[in-house]
Order: C-alpha cells, then structure tokens, then sequence
C-alpha cells in the first residue's frame, strides 16, 4: 500500500513541476493517517522551519480510484509552496492552476468526492418524515434524540436509526 502512495506521490509531483512552486523537500515515504479517522483524506505537516514536509494518507484510499488518490496528494503537494499552508488565496489560485493546466486533476480545498462519500460509514441514518430527505452522522447527542429535538429545517423531525 505505501509502495503504491509513492509511487503516486512521484507521478503527481512530476505532473505539477512548472505548474505549482512545491518544495522539493517533502518526505519521500507517505505516511499513513489513523485508520479510525473518517473525514480526513490528507494532511500534510511541516517541521519547525518549514523546510521538511510530511504527507500522510488515510488508508481508506488504498481502496479509492488512482485519480482520488492523486487528487488528495496533488491538494497537500499544494500546501508545501509558500504562503499555501491554508486554503487561502494562494492554495486556490494554485488549485486552480492545477485543474486547468493538468489533464484529468479534479483538486478541491474541501473533499466533495462523491466516490469518498459512498464509501464512508455512518453509525447513524437520519430521515426527515416530511420531506424523505437522508442524512448520515457518526456522532448525534443522544439527550436530543430522546426529547426529539432533532428537526430538519424543511420543520420536519428527524427519525434516528442507529446502522451499527
């Protein structure tokens, strides 16, 4: 798996030469995020000086399409240039450059793959009783739940069913 991460890491960084100022200096190894984390895709860390940069992986995308994969590194490739360590005006305007100047890259601040969605689990379904609209979490305030303060803003309530 982390052979495969590599071996993406290199493919994106040679797409993205001209294209993004990145540091050359970015932790050859991809790293590994905790498999019990569920919304994160990436991250990337930096050292003290900003001079070392660290990119760690959920590995969950080990069962994800190639091109998500490098998506996410493409998005923390982005956050070694200068003045990129956020999702300001510097990160998206080479995010933008990315996705027009490199075939096939679909680079986002915020995920929104629908494939990464389709592929996460919930501990709970909720659905509105008016309008049928689902929504999944991990988390709800169980004290809510059973003064039935949970509603949708249609003004329906929201029937909680726990998945596991």
């Amino acid at each position: 798996m982390i052979a495969r991460f590599d071996e993406l890491l290199n493919v994106v960084k040679t797409d993205l030469k001209g294209v993004v100022p990145y540091s050359e200096n970015i932790t050859s190894k991809v790293l590994l995020l905790s498999n019990r984390n569920k919304r994160t895709l990436g991250k990337c860390t930096r050292n003290r000086e900003n001079t070392q940069f660290t990119i760690l992986l959920n590995p969950k995308l080990e069962n994800m399409s190639e091109q998500l994969i490098k998506d996410v590194l493409a998005h923390e490739i982005i956050h070694t240039a200068k003045g990129c360590f956020n999702h300001g005006y510097n990160f998206k305007n080479y995010m933008y450059r990315v996705n027009y100047n490199c075939k096939n890259y679909n680079v986002e601040a915020k995920s929104n793959s629908k494939e990464w969605e389709e592929n996460k689990q919930y501990k709970y379904k909720l659905t509105c009783k008016k309008c049928g609209k689902v929504f999944y979490r991990n988390r709800i305030i169980h004290e809510w739940a059973k003064l039935g303060l949970y509603s949708h803003k249609c003004g329906g309530d929201l029937i909680i069913e726990q998945l596991y």
